[in-house]
């Protein structure tokens, strides 16, 4: 086949064969997981809620994020017994969407996109979470869309549409993942960017923030029956804090385990292994968020030494790969492995263009990067939490990337005119004499 044919279907956007490649391929690989692997339940917690939810019409859990449980039971309601497999493959494919959308919005080449669409598709995680009972799907999901649409504020303005559904994205991401609310200041950057009248940036802004709150409000009373914030963040934040969180994430790459064993030595028990899953918890809950805020903020006052060592800790856990799906080495482990290769090939291509400076779409990447990371550096840190940042950071690993070819090039074509220019001079210096 003749190579240049091929090129030009992956560099016409308008080629049928560009987007039967671009959507086809995260069809294809949903399809072949849905086939070939039995639907997964990593937490059981969440398959109880759903069916709470399909039985009763709200789950009575207040102690965690209820959205992704409410919409996969939704789903069942709507599209039948194959309502998860259906949403989530909708979110994929939509996600692979985005990525390539986002791609584009930063200039990066048409090609170039398609292969940030493509490497989004092949990301073994989101495949595999077609049939997957956990959020992993719905978290990268809302990641990239909301990093879409700040660009789009950056480039088109604050349009009241755009914010509108800004608002209702950030609002959505919120209501599952309530430490997104520290990428706020990204969304206002973002506004405050814009070429916009000032008056109407804030306006705008006090839109955007009523819109997010009203959809977190509403999300958060459907699943409930009425309106709750989970209680789970002094969890978070003491099992990220104490003498067992180093102990226990090298152990399990987790620090979940820290919390019953700093909880025994303060002479204290409870059945069962998780805390958070105790039917006790919601009965003691204030107690217990006093009890974990307080823990927490002593053993940072008392042991500021051991916290820089927890801090490091929890990067690197952050930043590995996640082994406890596929422990030891095999072939399932391979991708496993690649994965966590994302974020350090980043930081190196940044390294890179440090050198001639960062422009508006490396910034808006480092700080979103900065921003996701930093709760999980404060509370609790886990590898899973990697994979919507991996995700996000593809077009612009791809955008680097191709800067970095663009600029090499055009330093080659430069050496090779000035070598010429010198064997031009050299030739001529004998007829001037």
């Amino acid at each position: 086949m003749n190579p240049h044919r091929i090129y030009s279907w992956i560099d016409d956007e308008r080629a049928v064969s560009y987007w039967i490649l671009l959507l086809g391929t995260p069809l294809l690989l949903a399809l072949a997981a849905s086939l070939v692997t039995q639907v997964a339940i990593p937490d059981p917690a969440f398959y109880e809620y759903v069916q709470e939810y399909l039985h009763t019409g709200h789950i009575a859990e207040v102690a965690i994020p209820l959205e992704y449980a409410w919409l996969i039971g939704l789903s069942i309601q709507v599209l039948g017994q194959h309502g998860m497999e259906i949403l989530q493959t909708t979110m994929y494919v939509l996600t692979v969407v985005s990525v390539w959308k986002l791609a584009r919005r930063i200039e990066v080449g048409s090609r170039y996109a398609l292969l940030a669409g493509l490497m989004t598709a092949v990301y073994p995680q989101l495949p595999a979470s077609v049939v997957k009972l956990w959020d992993v799907d719905f978290s990268v999901f809302v990641m990239v869309v909301l990093l879409l649409c700040t660009v789009l504020i950056v480039q088109m303005g604050p349009r009241i549409p755009l914010v509108s559904g800004t608002g209702i994205v950030f609002g959505c991401g919120m209501a599952e993942r309530p430490n997104m609310l520290l990428l706020l200041p990204l969304l206002v950057y973002a506004i405050f960017a814009s070429h916009a009248r000032w008056r109407w940036k804030v306006i705008v802004l006090i839109c955007a923030g009523a819109i997010s709150a009203g959809t977190l409000i509403a999300v958060n009373t459907l699943a409930h029956g009425s309106f709750f914030l989970p209680g789970n963040g002094p969890y978070n934040f003491a099992q990220g804090h104490n003498e067992f969180t180093v102990e226990a994430l090298l152990q399990n790459q987790s620090s979940e385990q820290s919390v019953s064993l700093f909880m025994k030595a303060d002479g204290l028990s409870y059945q069962g292994e998780d805390i958070i899953a105790n039917p006790k918890f919601q009965e003691f809950e204030p107690q217990l968020q006093r009890y974990f805020i307080h823990h927490g903020l002593e053993y940072i006052r008392n042991h500021p030494i051991n916290e820089v060592k927890i801090t490091a800790v929890k990067l690197y856990i952050f930043l590995s790969p996640y082994r406890r799906l596929h422990r030891g080495l095999s072939l399932w482990t391979i991708p496993v492995y690649a994965m966590a290769t994302v974020i350090p090939v980043w930081l190196v291509l940044l390294v890179q263009k440090s050198r001639r400076g960062f422009d508006l779409y490396d910034r808006i990447f480092i700080a979103t990067a900065v921003l996701y990371v930093l709760p999980f550096i404060l509370t609790a840190s886990d590898p899973r939490y990697q994979f919507p940042l991996d995700i996000v950071l593809l077009p612009h690993i791809v955008w680097l990337i191709e800067d970095h070819l663009a600029v090499s090039t055009q330093e080659a074509h430069a050496s090779v005119l000035h070598t010429a220019e010198k064997v031009h001079l050299g030739q001529q210096k004998p007829g001037c004499a």
